[in-house]
């Protein structure tokens, strides 16, 4: 195992010192090897692609109403998202402040 220095705000080392002192029996190293493992869990390989599993939770959609959009969005979805792309960013431009 390595050792290494990091650098905490005052709030982080208190908040830190609270923990250790709310549950006694861990060191610093610890919760912070902890923390890490579970920011940092293991990437998984999915048809030779690496990736991050999600950290929120499963992903969910809520389907909208029937008839409430377009039909192709499935099979155009590129020209779907850049005009909605262009939408927002026209809208921001011309937004009085």
């Amino acid at each position: 195992m390595r050792t290494i220095t990091i650098t905490l705000s005052d709030e982080a080392e208190a908040e830190l010192q609270r923990y250790i002192d709310q549950y006694g029996e861990r060191d610093l190293s610890s919760i912070v090897q902890d923390a890490l493992q579970q920011y940092l869990p293991e990437p998984r390989v999915w048809r030779g692609i690496r990736y991050r599993p999600a950290q929120s939770g499963p992903f969910r959609v809520t389907p909208a109403e029937v008839g409430s959009g377009e039909s192709d969005v499935s099979i155009n979805h590129d020209e779907h998202v850049a005009d909605a792309v262009e939408e927002r960013a026209f809208s921001e431009r011309n937004r009085t402040p």
